[in-house]
């Protein structure tokens, strides 16, 4: 199925040379842009464009961020093959990259082998945006048996994910999607039902998560924080992050020990536990603990067969790998409303992290087969009305920093 894949898309590619300058595909970058053998930064340098060099788009990466991109010349030769980030690209008007250019579901994000450390080796071989396995269905029909609603997600973690900015204004309907115009069904089918939960505090732990000392007013006694949530919210799935503070305080094992509870509680309610791995600096002294407790998230995820957003990899591209100042708390865009305009998720910890979120509850709603019929996409709107030539870089967004 995968050599029929790429076959059509170099077929395809063949029809439409750099003469047809009607191709809705046909692209040109904003300014010198550099080509990669795959779609990350960790793969091969194979080349360079630069504006006013038209190439066309055969194909895109899952999360939307980069193109596969090919030059074909009359000739028959191919000077140009290889991957860019869209961002650097100037896309026609109406052109919809997500229901126009062909999804590549296999392609890695990133190129292990040339990675060094062997830790980061690891997490740079995860997909940033997991498959949906079997046994995550037999959850989720598990969970609809237990009264769960598949409208609702809620979270489960410490700081990293206690922020009012962080999937909370899914509620509120003054959003900018941008080019991800095709989550706003996410938005409207999960957002209503997006509250605070007790099973995020600031302080938690993988072993206070379990401690009835942390559950909040409304729970019953010597219930759990991650209990009580689950019986509160009754939801479909589950974002679960944990970090800085077992990091500190806690070992390796005790980590392991505690996440593979919340995972297997979790799946016994009928939830869909969604680990998240976490960004860090390599300027921290226990980078080298973060490393080893994010590996341990991957060794869960495929142990238990639960979906894993590789939170670590996505954000090794932005800014001080989207962190605050702390090197600890994810950085915020300086909105309060779900903004993925003018690069923003390029530049804000936050911002990504609710973008990896809603890609990751489309691939959950489309994989299950939820469909709502209130949630119908607006086309994406025009994000440019011709080529340019400038190669100046757009202006930064001021961003302030985040709580929590």
């Amino acid at each position: 199925m995968k050599g029929l894949l790429v076959l059509l898309v170099f077929v395809l590619a063949a029809l439409v040379s750099a003469q047809d300058l009607d191709a809705i595909t046909l692209t040109t970058p904003r300014w010198q842009t550099p080509v990669f053998a795959g779609p990350g930064v960790t793969f091969e340098r194979i080349g360079t464009i630069v504006p006013g060099q038209l190439v066309n788009i055969l194909e895109r990466n899952r999360l939307g961020t980069w193109l596969h991109i090919w030059q074909l010349r009359d000739d028959g030769s191919v000077p140009i093959n290889g991957w860019v980030e869209i961002n650097n690209m100037q896309l026609r008007t109406g052109l919809d990259v997500y229901t126009m250019v062909v999804e590549n579901y296999w392609t890695l994000d990133a190129d292990p082998t040339r990675i060094a450390n062997p830790q980061e080796a690891i997490l740079h071989s995860f997909p940033i945006i997991p498959r949906i396995s079997e046994k995550m269905r037999e959850v989720y029909e598990r969970g609809l048996e237990n009264g769960m609603n598949p409208a609702v997600i809620t979270r489960v973690g410490d700081s990293l994910l206690n922020s009012e900015w962080y999937l909370l204004p899914m509620r509120r309907t003054d959003y900018r999607l941008g080019r991800y115009a095709f989550l706003e069904p996410e938005i409207r089918y999960f957002g209503p039902n997006m509250q605070w939960s007790i099973a995020v505090q600031k302080g938690l732990s993988t072993y206070t998560v379990h401690d009835p000392f942390w559950a909040a007013a409304g729970c019953f006694a010597n219930e759990t924080p991650l209990v009580c949530e689950y019986r509160r919210s009754r939801p479909l799935a589950a974002f679960i992050m944990f970090g800085p503070n077992d990091v500190k305080n806690g070992t390796p094992q005790d980590y392991r020990t505690n996440m593979a509870r919340i995972v297997e509680e979790s799946m016994a309610a009928g939830v869909i536990p969604v680990l998240m791995t976490f960004s860090s600096h390599p300027a921290t002294a226990l980078y080298a603990r973060t490393l080893e407790y994010n590996v341990i998230i991957t060794e869960l995820a495929s142990q238990y067969e639960v979906p894993l957003v590789n939170v670590w990899l996505g954000m090794r591209t932005l800014p001080q790998y989207g962190l605050e100042q702390d090197l600890i708390h994810l950085k915020n865009s300086g909105y309060t409303f779900i903004n993925f305009e003018q690069g923003i998720t390029e530049r804000s910890g936050v911002a990504m992290l609710n973008l990896l979120s809603l890609r990751f509850m489309q691939e959950l709603r489309v994989s299950l087969g939820m469909v709502d019929p209130n949630a119908t996409p607006t086309p994406t709107p025009a994000l440019f009305t011709g080529f340019v030539t400038s190669t100046s870089q757009p202006t930064p967004t001021a961003t302030v920093r985040a709580g929590g």
